[in-house]
């Protein structure tokens, strides 16, 4: 446990500040945290608040001005998370060799997850409660209430959880539960989620509270992309490795193994209900991709004839393997800096001292924490008529916000006229290609 702790740290602090790029949603789960301790009102509710919560303790403990502290917490939920799929593996599968070690160095170690576990997004803390119930089910299988809670707070921290509910009847089917011992469990898992909903209706009211449970649906723009192109796109320019998980996945369909379940139910029910995945939504079966790709490594060893003779040296090629996973990773994040031209642009626009800026929630709660000297707009919600003839400054990340931009008239009309535009700074990170444009007009 503890090499997998170190292989963590190694893996995901360095350059944890300018890797990768600050991410929207982060933005946007920190600047509602921000607020609920600020103000004591949660104004979000499309998401439950067990991740919320979680945020706005870290915003009363040490009040972050970057994106460092939260993102070290992300760091300590990685580590935690590979030693409990090391105690889940180990005891699904009880293997020998060292296969759950390898599990979780794949999990720790790989560039997919170099990427993702960095980011501060309601995902990882729901991938971390799901391990926590695994965990405490299969270790008290006579224990309902533990494993059911934590099973529930996994829910609250993304609704989505409910989509491995169908892996969780798969598994308490093979232990031959009986009816009521499983409605039980999910009775009980139920306990939290029914407080969220109970909070949210009483905040917002009904009506409110089911339309922001539902918008989650619409996710559309330059956060969302095709569940196939996903693949082919993001994946394979990412991190190749994860197509050992898929193979892996495939073997265990042939192979019956009740596990493969758990992605493909999550995968599956994303692509019925929603036709559009995030890359995001990817971070909660990367736990079960390493299991699978573990699978699928070492029974290639042992059933393949030409392989089985090197068994003996079959630590050494895995050792080589997970070393090459670890460098890859490393060279991934310590040569790539895209979050310096989104701190240059920050500088660059506080230097201006402006009357207002209309920028994401990426940049959000930066502003709101560090310059509150400063007026600041979501980019949704501009108030343009109590902004006429005063001089505003927009905040665009290439490309992403390209589409977003597009949607809105007044940034056309604002910025991207011959005759109003006034001024255009662009900050390029040459080594990341990563570009983040600061715009200048006024508000006719």
């Amino acid at each position: 446990m503890l090499v997998i702790v170190a292989v963590s740290l190694l893996v995901h602090v360095p350059n944890l500040l300018n890797y990768p790029a600050w991410f929207f949603d982060e933005g946007a789960y920190l600047t509602f945290s921000a607020q609920w301790v600020q103000t004591g009102q949660l104004s979000y509710y499309g998401h439950p608040f067990g991740a919320l919560t979680i945020l706005a303790i870290l915003f009363a403990a040490v009040n972050p001005g970057t994106y460092l502290y939260p993102r070290l917490l992300m760091v300590a939920l990685s580590a935690l998370d590979g030693v409990l799929l090391y105690k889940v593996t180990d005891m699904m599968y009880q293997r020998s060799g060292g296969f759950a070690l390898v599990a979780a160095l794949l999990y720790v170690a790989t560039p997919l997850s170099a990427r993702y576990l960095r980011l501060v997004v309601v995902d990882n803390f729901m991938a971390l409660f799901l391990l926590m119930s695994l965990l405490v089910l299969l270790k008290k299988r006579e224990n309902n209430l533990v494993s059911a809670l934590l099973f529930g707070g996994a829910i609250v921290s993304k609704q989505t959880a409910l989509f491995f509910i169908p892996a969780f009847l798969v598994y308490f089917r093979r232990e031959k539960r009986t009816l009521a011992r499983t409605l039980l469990w999910f009775v009980l898992a139920a306990v939290i989620p029914v407080l969220w909903a109970v909070y949210g209706v009483s905040q917002i009211g009904l009506t409110a509270f089911l339309d922001s449970q539902f918008a989650l649906t619409g996710l559309g723009g330059e956060r969302a992309v095709n569940g196939l192109t996903l693949i082919l796109q993001r994946i394979t320019s990412r991190d190749p490795f994860i197509f050992v998980g898929i193979a892996g996945a495939l073997w265990a369909s042939y192979k019956r193994d009740p596990l493969v379940v758990f992605p493909l139910t999550y995968l599956l029910s994303f692509a019925v209900l929603f036709l559009k995945i995030s890359t995001v939504y990817l971070i909660p079966v990367l736990p079960f991709f390493s299991i699978l790709a573990t699978l699928l490594l070492f029974d290639a060893f042992d059933l393949t004839p030409r392989l089985r003779a090197l068994v003996k040296f079959r630590g050494y090629v895995l050792t080589v393997l997970i070393a090459a996973l670890i460098i890859s990773s490393l060279l991934l994040v310590t040569l790539q800096n895209p979050a310096t031209p989104q701190q240059q642009a920050i500088n660059y626009v506080v230097d201006q001292h402006p009357q207002g800026v209309i920028l994401s929630y990426t940049y959000l709660w930066l502003f709101r924490q560090n310059h509150p000297e400063i007026s600041v707009y979501d980019r949704y919600s501009v108030p343009w008529k109590q902004l006429q003839n005063q001089t505003v400054y927009l905040v665009v990340d290439y490309p992403g916000d390209i589409v977003t931009i597009n949607s809105i008239p007044q940034y056309h009309a604002l910025y991207y006229s011959n005759a109003t535009q006034q001024s255009t700074k662009t900050f390029t990170d040459t080594a990341s290609g990563y570009t983040v444009q600061v715009l200048q007009g006024t508000v006719t």
